[in-house]
């Protein structure tokens, strides 16, 4: 019940944790657990996402600016 109750974000780790273990004897403790784990992956790729930033230059505009120092 609680794997069926999870938001869809959570899909991809639902059926990996129905697909490996055997949901019948599976303790609460190590579920809760492996979701967690789960939870903190998600929370740093999305703070990863936020505060990524890449500023690319071609080139090009590095010959243009080089001019200008």
């Amino acid at each position: 019940k609680i794997l069926d109750s999870l938001p869809k974000i959570w899909e991809p780790k639902v059926i990996a944790i129905s697909q490996t273990r055997d949901l019948k004897t599976l303790i609460l403790d190590e579920l809760i657990e492996a979701l967690r784990v789960h939870e903190t992956r998600l929370n740093n790729r999305d703070h990863l996402k936020e505060n990524d930033c890449v500023a690319l230059r071609t080139g090009e505009t590095n010959k243009r600016d080089k001019g200008k120092l």
